[in-house]
């Protein structure tokens, strides 16, 4: 299978990119950085409107798509709400936009818990009410409608369920 990771280098998609490989699949990686684990690795800032048309042109060079998995954002801390809006949900229009002509056989837009309202019961069940209160959740959450809205292809939004056990590194 050939998978499309957004977001490659970063914590989720190299471990995705990690797992799939161990499955036997092929790994294309779209990043700001390089995904060094990665089959194919492409530098590219999906929130910057130019990359629509790049994007697209890496695309008809590639062996066809079975499944996107948009794990490109921003993650929670400073910024101002503008930074967060464009890379967590105008990043996933402009690839929504790039895909257009190579539409993929699967979308899988990665989300996160915190577009529910706060709670301590976990997993957070997904009729709570989205939660927009802080920059990070409300350009999440956008994200994901924007993915949604999609009549490309077929679009799984997983909201997953970090624990941290141990020390990060």
């Amino acid at each position: 299978m050939n998978v499309l990771i957004t977001g490659g280098a970063g914590f989720v998609g190299t471990r995705l990119t990690r797992a799939l490989k161990e499955e036997g699949h092929t790994v294309i990686s779209v990043s700001r950085r390089d995904a060094s684990e990665a089959d194919i690795s492409h530098r590219l800032d999906l929130s910057r409107t130019d990359s629509i048309a790049t994007l697209k042109a890496l695309l008809k060079g590639m062996p066809h798509l079975d499944v996107v998995i948009n794990a490109a954002a921003r993650q929670p801390g400073l910024g101002e709400f503008s930074d967060f809006a464009r890379s967590n949900a105008v990043a996933t229009a402009y690839l929504l936009d790039a895909l257009e002509d190579t539409p993929p056989r699967r979308l899988i837009h990665l989300s996160t818990q915190s577009v529910y309202a706060q709670t301590t019961q976990l997993p957070v069940s997904e009729d709570k009410p989205a939660s927009s209160s802080a920059p990070f959740a409300a350009s999440k959450r956008l994200g994901e409608q924007i993915a949604l809205a999609s009549k490309l292809s077929p679009v799984i939004v997983l909201t997953p369920e970090f624990v941290w056990k141990g020390t990060r590194r």
